[in-house]
């Protein structure tokens, strides 16, 4: 916490209030540059005990209630006392201070740092096909209005630049003010929501935008927005000293939340779906069902 200053701590206060009666608090602690020492931002009382069910997911309650943002990472420490866990992690790093042949090992987000000139280049023009799916759909947007020129194209780059450094002054806000002044980003986020509306009915009202349009774009830009990233990762070791590479991690943490819910959606909507759960052990056990046995009763043990 100390090097981290947006880093903050949750834990649970078990207070004593006489006799055998306990009271128990979530409470968040931070590190205070300033007062160089641990300070309490809040405290909230537990209506009753802390644990009434499960163990992990009880654990977790306390901090959930001071998480806000788009996303939320939990990290499973299990088995974490155990001394051969206690080993992994540092053998796994001391691996990559040795060299066991022509190069030492390395992480793949490190691989493209470590490779030549030629094959940064290579790379980069491997990565550049994305941008076709930008010129191809462009032209195929009401606002172009059916013009072939090349002006419609430099437009559309224009808006990607701006849509990308609206998108790095939030990112900014975030990590600016998330942690401490939360209001003046929601601020900021709220004023880019109220401005792209506006510009949205303005382009409505004044050009031939349609309102597909948004839906089209994306199939465009989406494409655009993945290969900028791949070309950032390949000048990854210039880029880093640079205040646009914040925003290219941000990009890419929202592109890994998108590719997240793109997976995870339809198997959340499946599972939800009456009736499947039957139909997938169908699909398991076809060959049993088709020779007539009741699986139901072999999985819970009991006699027909």
């Amino acid at each position: 916490m100390k090097k981290n200053e947006a880093l903050c701590v949750a834990y649970v206060d078990e207070v004593s209030t006489g006799r055998d009666e306990k009271q128990y608090y979530s409470v968040l602690v931070k590190y205070d540059q300033q007062l160089e020492r641990e300070v309490e931002i809040y405290r909230v009382k537990f209506p009753g005990p802390l644990k009434l069910g499960e163990g992990k997911p009880e654990n977790q309650n306390p901090a959930i209630i001071f998480n806000h943002g788009d996303a939320v990472q939990t990290i499973d420490m299990n088995k974490d006392n155990y001394f051969e866990e206690a080993l992994q992690m540092r053998n796994l790093l001391e691996e990559y201070k040795y060299h066991y042949g022509i190069r030492k090992p390395t992480i793949l987000q490190d691989h493209l740092m470590a490779i030549g000139f030629w094959g940064k280049v290579f790379e980069i023009i491997l990565d550049l096909w994305f941008f076709i799916f930008q010129y191809g759909i462009v032209y195929k947007l009401g606002i172009a209005a059916r013009s072939t020129s090349i002006a419609i194209y430099m437009l559309s780059w224009v808006y990607v630049f701006v849509v990308f450094g609206i998108y790095v002054v939030v990112a900014y806000t975030r990590d600016t003010y998330a942690a401490k002044e939360h209001i003046y980003y929601r601020s900021v986020q709220s004023l880019v929501v109220v401005l792209a509306i506006l510009v949205i009915v303005a382009l409505m009202e004044f050009t031939e935008f349609e309102f597909m349009d948004i839906f089209t774009s994306l199939v465009a830009f989406i494409p655009t927005g993945w290969g900028m990233i791949l070309i950032a990762q390949v000048l990854g070791i210039i880029l880093q000293h640079t205040i646009i590479w914040h925003g290219v991690v941000s990009l890419a943490r929202m592109y890994a939340i998108l590719f997240g819910i793109t997976v995870m959606a339809p198997a959340a909507l499946l599972s939800w779906l009456p009736g499947f759960q039957d139909m997938q052990t169908r699909i398991l056990f076809n060959e049993a069902f088709s020779r007539g046995l009741r699986i139901s009763q072999i999985v819970r043990g009991k006699n027909s």
